[in-house]
């Protein structure tokens, strides 16, 4: 299990300590703890904006920390949990903000809509680093990605050109002209999007769809596979992930090394029909 890093000021993937997304809905909390109390002492009247924006604050929190602080240690760790939450954040927060702080109030609650605004800009001030470094990543590289520490590379710059404008797309093409019209294809590839999906049936997979206990490999004669790349992950990487302490790491792993070992079988009785040294695209024999 990965240990609970509600607080963390460790700099993950995303390049923003954990501390500052959970300082969020922590404030949404408060923010609504004080509208409660408010509400009994009878400072605030019960408007359905009142109510309204007490339920959207309580339901960020709620999200935040059902997913963070219970789910993430049991499946999929704190920084997939944070992602997954984040739009839910983005969402709920500012509408808390506007009902909360826009609602009628009397005696000593007449100044929430203060308490509002400084809840929104200390929300501002926490991400306002993390505003400043990807604004400078879309002037420079044309991309608003949140893991700035990679998008900000030369060589993730070289890796995109490469799969938007050089060989790759027509390459993909040229592959899938070898499947017959309506022919299911099972696909593994980084660049599934430049396959034709009304042309053939397409199930592409990953190793997180492999990690969902209902995913089933469906019947399709034509597989497609990338075993190379730079996105491309190996059997060795699979291999360590097979000891995270991320539940949904360890599982994704075994799925996808049984998907492996399973291509690597089907392949013994298949027709090799293309092969690049990267991509390969199989047909099983009847």
């Amino acid at each position: 299990m990965q240990p609970l890093k509600l607080f963390s000021t460790e700099i993950p993937f995303y390049g923003i300590p954990q501390i500052y997304f959970t300082l969020v809905p922590l404030g949404a909390l408060m923010l609504a703890a004080w509208c409660l109390f408010a509400l009994k002492k009878t400072w605030l009247p019960a408007s359905p904006e009142t109510l309204a924006g007490i339920a959207t604050a309580g339901a960020a929190a709620l999200s935040y920390f059902l997913l963070v602080g219970i789910l993430a240690p049991l499946t999929f760790g704190w920084e997939g949990a944070t992602r997954y939450c984040c739009p839910t954040l983005i969402g709920t927060i500012p509408v808390a903000i506007l009902l909360l702080g826009g609602a009628e109030s009397r005696s000593l609650a007449r100044h929430q809509w203060v308490a509002a605004a400084l809840f929104g800009v200390g929300v501002f001030a926490l991400f306002f680093s993390s505003l400043q470094k990807r604004t400078q990543q879309i002037t420079s590289r044309g991309s608003p990605l949140a893991f700035t520490q990679l998008a900000g590379t030369d060589s993730y710059a070289a890796y995109n050109r490469e799969v938007l404008h050089g060989q790759l797309p027509a390459t993909i093409r040229a592959i899938q002209a070898l499947v017959p019209p309506r022919e299911p294809i099972i696909v593994w590839t980084m660049a599934p999007f430049w396959l034709n999906f009304g042309r053939n049936p397409i199930y592409n997979t990953d190793p997180n769809g492999l990690a969902m206990p209902w995913a089933k490999p469906p019947l399709a004669r034509y597989f497609l596979w990338q075993y190379r790349g730079d996105a491309m992950r190996g059997r060795d990487r699979y291999r360590e992930e097979l000891s995270s302490v991320v539940a949904g790491d360890r599982a994704g792993a075994a799925r996808a090394l049984e998907f492996l070992d399973a291509i690597e079988n089907r392949a013994k009785n298949s027709e090799i029909l293309f092969n690049d040294g990267a991509l390969v695209l199989m047909r099983v024999r009847e």
